[in-house]
């Protein structure tokens, strides 16, 4: 029997031990690369998932372990997802199964328990010899027809992977990879109070009288509801079902791929009318499409109907035989998208985001991998789709910074984009009305090809946007907070029928709160990050843990009762707007309505539906939505983004005022903007309310060389965090002294700009310690090998588990 060597990447490897090990297997079963498997591994033999990156046919086959079973009877990626693994694992500083896992959806089998054998009557013993037979009597002993390889294991059989393998091939087992369908529906439990419980008086605690006051009055809440209401554990909770105070049920929320589509309804015309000027940049994409460049930049201002353009586009890409994937930067834009998708596609569009249960994943990540999907709408996700002869990929608002991951394996998007194009021979589209600083640059010199639309469609006008200065009445800012301009405004456009949207950039009720005796402003225990007021819940929350208490107005510090709030969230100006405006119907848009029974995608349905006359969110609500009725935008205080450690602080803000100014005004009626601030002269407030890009480019690239920031350079920032301070702060600098010394001996000619450790701009964050040390630098292979060099040799003088590290290329530097 022919052995041949298989080179296996395994899941829970560490970073420097992540190589392709090797394990014998035999050849007539026929491997193929892509296939997972279930390995041992280790002295003990643990058992380790892996997948197969590499067949080697012709070396020795050695003392080497068998492979132990077979999860994919065959392999269930294709070889640009094979590629894509290998590239990303050298590119971001990941191991092979961290690439993996983002391909792979969670529920597609890979358990011992999920693998099966079922046993054949027909076959002949007689051809069985002594140790075949021996172990197929085990087998049959278990009493079941079915038998998981979890059971086969416990037998503990001498080299029964290679009799397995032969009771396959020759029909004696049949191998079943089972999928549980149950994997990640919404299954969780519901509360109510009991209807047999009526003697509150046995109620021992506050936490359990707050559980139950508040069930009284929402029946039926999750234990996520109940916590920001109440603040209270799983733990009390469960206490109280225990006891019959409580009753629970298990809900299962599922909505098929089809009830996902369905959930906007929005008729659209199946011939798109281009405008001229739409025309015209349509034409010239198709006409580049055969040139050498994969990537092009469509630059145009709001409300210009880039959008039309792009379904052209994939229209062009579905007649010519290829697939195409279209992504978007908050999941809340798939809602509005997929029924436009759906109504042009049919049922060869699939949607993609984090907020999908694991089956619904796995069910339409299967279609995607059949062919039986031809468009794939999404979040950054969505990247990863097991999509083939892709002809395009579009990637809309590119300018967003969440197309980048924040979390191990730290990757951009766009780059991703762009390499599984070029694998195909497809082309990229990046379409932004405030394109980043290095997609524009590139665009202008030559890198990518740039397309401008500067109208927009119907020649309607861009808003007029009003800057409203407010030191004029400063001293009664936090009483007041809405300028007579704002509120004139907004009783107009509601008068008129109109909708207004309102943007402040924080959620809450009050950012802070400091005690007026001792000054000292209450701060999380697990952050160096203050308490926000939430008004909804009357609690102090963080909103970077998740932590919270219930707010008694007492200062944690001295215990004094002599709390100041201060600063301004969503709820407060919810608040304050209603009493100005008692009739006006408001709608709330930020993260804490996920708490709340309404759905996302139901809330902004209702906007767009007349049912609400203001929508007040927080940035969410300046990211390409389109309101026809939306003709005033209102900026509660520009100045909340002006000042920032973050390089990017004067992008981030020129684009989120522009974007959100660019939601009024975009059917018949124009629009107007009032931006609220105490900075009115500042360059950026300017050329916002001008919607001046060219010009807010050209100055912001002027600084960016004069600081040596991207894309004159790339910025590798690397993070160090862990429990103890002192071993965070340590393992910081021995890798700094590392970096130093391996760039003296190895890279000498490399450029380089490395800055001494320092902490990070959030020191301690959910009781993690944060340092991180900055390279300015240019990202090509020698760079990532020199990064590599330093990661392998730091963690073998460097053997503490408690820290760990974390390189990014041009991360999110606001943390």
């Amino acid at each position: 029997m022919k052995k041949i060597v298989l080179k296996i990447a395994l899941e829970n490897i560490s970073y420097s031990a992540d190589v392709l090990y090797s394990y014998a297997a035999n050849d007539e079963i026929g491997f193929e690369v892509g296939q997972r498997v279930i390995v041992p591994f280790g002295r003990s033999n643990s058992k380790r998932r892996g997948i197969i990156l590499g067949i080697d046919e012709s070396s020795e086959f050695g003392d080497l372990k068998e492979i132990f079973a077979i999860i994919d009877k065959k392999s269930l990626i294709s070889q640009d997802l094979i590629e894509l693994i290998k590239w990303m694992k050298n590119r971001y500083f990941c191991t092979y199964f961290d690439v993996a896992h983002l391909i792979f959806p969670n529920g597609c089998g890979g358990n011992l328990d999920n693998i099966k054998y079922r046993v054949n009557g027909n076959f002949d013993a007689k051809k069985l010899n002594d140790k075949e037979n021996d172990f197929l009597k085990l087998v049959k002993n278990m009493g079941d027809d079915v038998v998981s390889l979890k059971k086969i294991f416990s037998l503990k059989f001498p080299n029964y992977t290679s009799i397995l393998s032969h009771f396959i091939k020759n029909g004696i087992f049949e191998e079943i990879v089972e999928i549980d369908k149950t994997i990640g529906q919404r299954c969780f439990n519901v509360f109510s109070v009991s209807e047999e419980f009526v003697d509150w008086d046995i109620l021992k605690t506050e936490s359990q009288k707050k559980v139950c006051e508040y069930l009284a009055g929402n029946p039926n809440s999750n234990i996520r509801e109940i916590g920001y209401y109440t603040g209270v554990g799983a733990g009390t909770i469960n206490n109280l079902v225990k006891k019959g105070i409580l009753k629970s049920h298990k809900t299962t929320e599922y909505k098929s791929p089809k009830d996902i589509f369905e959930c906007e309804n929005i008729n659209v015309p199946k011939e798109i009318n281009l405008s001229d000027e739409q025309k015209n940049i349509y034409n010239k994409i198709i006409n580049d499409i055969s040139d050498k460049k994969t990537v092009s930049l469509l630059y145009g201002v709001t409300g210009s109907g880039k959008t039309a353009v792009l379904l052209k586009l994939i229209d062009n890409t579905l007649e010519s035989g290829k697939n195409a994937i279209f992504m978007v930067p908050e999941i809340a834009l798939t809602a509005q998208l997929v029924s436009l998708f759906r109504s042009r596609y049919g049922d060869r569009t699939a949607v993609i985001h984090s907020a999908l249960t694991d089956w619904q994943r796995y069910d339409i990540w299967e279609k995607i991998r059949t062919g039986k999907i031809k468009v794939v709408v999404g979040t950054r996700s969505a990247v990863f789709a097991p999509l083939r002869d892709i002809g395009l990929i579009v990637v809309d608002e590119e300018h967003e910074f969440t197309y980048k991951s924040e979390f191990p394996p730290m990757y951009d998007t766009r780059e991703i984009a762009i390499y599984r194009a070029k694998q195909w021979g497809g082309k990229v589209v990046l379409a932004s009305a405030t394109p980043s600083v290095e997609s524009y640059y590139f665009a202008v010199n030559g890198r990518y090809n740039l397309y401008e639309m500067k109208n927009r469609y119907r020649n309607l006008c861009l808003p007029n946007a009003e800057i409203v200065d407010m030191n004029e009445d400063s001293s009664r800012y936090e009483e007041n907070l809405f300028s007579s301009s704002l509120i004139h405004s907004l009783e107009d456009t509601i008068k008129n029928g109109h909708q207004a949207i309102l943007l402040i950039n924080r959620r809450g009720f009050n950012s802070f709160l400091k005690c007026s005796k001792c000054s000292e402003i209450v701060m999380c225990p697990n952050c160096s990050a203050s308490l926000s007021y939430h008004r909804a819940n009357h609690r102090l929350m963080c909103h970077y843990c998740g932590y919270s208490v219930e707010n008694t107005n007492v200062c944690p510090s001295c215990k004094e009762n002599s709390l100041v709030y201060f600063g301004t969230g969503t709820q407060k100006i919810e608040t304050v707007l209603l009493d100005k405006l008692p009739n006006a119907r408001i709608l709330r848009l930020d993260s804490d309505v996920k708490n709340c029974k309404k759905s996302l995608s139901e809330s902004i349905r209702d906007f767009r539906d007349g049912k609400y006359d203001v929508l007040i969110g927080t940035q969410m609500v300046a990211k390409g939505f389109n309101f026809p009725k939306v003709t005033l935008v209102g900026i509660m205080s520009a100045d909340n983004f002006l000042y920032d450690s973050d390089f990017r602080s004067s992008e981030k803000i020129f684009s989120l005022i522009t974007q959100v100014i660019g939601r009024a005004g975009r059917m018949n009626e124009s629009g107007r903007a009032i931006i609220q601030t105490f900075a009115p002269e500042h360059d950026i407030i300017q050329l916002s309310a001008s919607q001046n890009y060219r010009k807010f480019y050209e100055n912001e690239l002027s600084v960016r060389k004069l600081m040596l920031s991207p894309p004159f350079c790339d910025i590798c920032v690397v993070n160090f965090f862990g429990k103890d301070e002192k071993k965070v702060l340590n393992a910081a600098n021995n890798f700094f002294a590392l970096l130093k010394s391996i760039a003296s001996e190895r890279y000498e000619k490399m450029p380089l700009r490395i800055y001494n450790p320092t902490e990070a701009r959030i020191k301690l964050l959910a009781k993690n310690y944060r340092y991180k040390i900055i390279i300015k630098c240019k990202n090509n292979r020698q760079f990532r090998g020199f990064v590599d060099e330093t990661l392998n040799e730091f963690y073998k003088s460097f053997r503490s588990k408690s820290v760990t590290v974390s390189p990014c290329v041009n991360p999110d530097m606001t943390l």
